[in-house]
């Protein structure tokens, strides 16, 4: 992740894939349209998720469901710091 984002092919497929995988989180979350500020904690939770997994690699002293745990306790804390929790009913 971080030497691919130096080829231009590269890091444009890198952010598509981020833009498909906030949008799929996005449209899950609120079917009905995602609030601005949803939108923005996602984007920023995708780059916390980059940061955390390749620390994660690096060290390896955290245990996989804590990581799991971790990174989504993060996702909803950034929706709820934006003012848009997600409905418990979404969230599977």
């Amino acid at each position: 992740m971080q030497s691919a984002t130096g080829v231009a092919a590269i890091r444009d497929l890198i952010e598509e894939v981020r833009r498909e995988t906030a949008q799929r989180i996005l449209d899950g979350l609120y079917p009905d349209g995602a609030p601005p500020k949803a939108r923005t904690a996602v984007s920023g939770w995708l780059w916390f998720m980059d940061g955390a997994c390749l620390n994660w690699i690096e060290h390896g002293d955290v245990g996989r469901e804590e990581m799991r745990d971790l990174l989504l306790g993060v996702l909803t804390g950034a929706l709820i710091a934006a003012g848009s929790p997600p409905d418990p009913a979404q969230v599977s």
